[in-house]
């Protein structure tokens, strides 16, 4: 507990890094990528001016990421740590499972998981899981027996939000339950909308168990979406397939700006580094869109809210 206490504390000091609503304005508003690069110059997200491609801006928020899950590492508990990069982890699971064996390898694999792709892909193929954290074995022992099975891919959403709840469960916090689930909330309306535009009909057995919207709340959609707006004010509804990204992040940045009122917790430390995650995937965005030229009133419809109080 003391521990905790000490890096909720240093946080405190650490949230002052957080771009603002204004900072972020002034950003998408500049016409030419220098410009952009200018005002971040003091930031965390100093990008490099002379950019040649857009693979040199990928690789640069690599390394930032790198460095944001070395931070996490060092200042967080090992389970919540491992929750944080846990969608890394899974992100290699599911290419192991989608890929046949003797399979030519494609470097689209997570550089920052737990245990690397090629230890996952090798326990898989010969069911020795020496090595591969215990949070995870029971789901490669799922593959294994079940690589190449219809469905799979549904299978291993629930596999990972079950794992995520593992991992978070030994913190007692009502705050952080609440928001895995919301975290399953949109997961849930991910396959609502996949569902509807694959014009397949939704079935009880799709949905991941744990949101805050009950699952036989989804065989209605005009139910569902005034469900949604009640529990979500600040989402828009409908939810598509292009405004359902910033619809999730607009719903957890809302959410986790209020695990900030606890002067010293878990939940501060929680809400700080998810709050740093979301907010290095919107100047990611952002920054590929200057890069690119994309109209400033296109990326006014892609950022969301930061992570401060208004």
């Amino acid at each position: 507990m003391d521990d905790i206490i000490a890096v909720s504390g240093s946080i405190k000091s650490l949230e002052k890094g957080f771009l603002t609503a204004d900072e972020v304005a002034k950003i998408i508003q500049t016409k030419r990528f220098s410009e952009f690069t200018d005002l971040l110059a003091n930031t965390r997200y100093a990008v490099p001016k002379n950019l040649a491609k857009a693979e040199e801006l990928t690789d640069f928020f690599e390394k930032l990421t790198a460095d944001l899950v070395e931070e996490m590492r060092k200042s967080l508990p090992p389970e919540m740590y491992h929750y944080f990069i846990l969608w890394y982890d899974y992100h290699n699971i599911k290419l192991v499972a989608e890929r046949g064996k003797g399979e030519k390898e494609e470097k689209n694999y997570a550089i920052h998981s737990s245990v690397d792709y090629f230890t996952l892909k090798s326990a898989v193929e010969s069911k020795n899981y020496k090595g591969v954290p215990a949070y995870l074995k029971d789901t490669l022992s799922f593959i294994f027996r079940n690589r190449g099975a219809e469905g799979i891919l549904l299978s291993l959403k629930k596999m990972y939000y079950r794992t995520a709840g593992e991992l978070l469960k030994g913190f007692h916090s009502r705050f952080i339950d609440n928001y895995l689930s919301i975290e399953i909330d949109f997961a849930n309306i991910s396959t609502f909308i996949q569902n509807k535009m694959q014009g397949e009909q939704m079935k009880k057995e799709f949905l991941v168990d744990g949101g805050n919207i009950k699952k036989e709340r989804f065989f209605n959609e005009d139910i569902l979406w005034r469900l949604i707006d009640k529990e979500y004010p600040d989402v828009k509804v409908p939810i598509t397939a292009d405004n359902y990204d910033i619809s999730r992040y607009t719903a957890i940045m809302g959410y986790i700006k209020t695990g900030r009122v606890v002067p010293y917790g878990i939940e501060t430390v929680f809400s700080y580094f998810k709050g740093r995650q979301v907010e290095m995937d919107n100047v990611r965005r952002l920054a590929l869109g200057k890069f690119y030229s994309v109209d400033p009133k296109i990326l006014s419809e892609w950022v969301i809210p930061p992570y401060q109080y208004v």
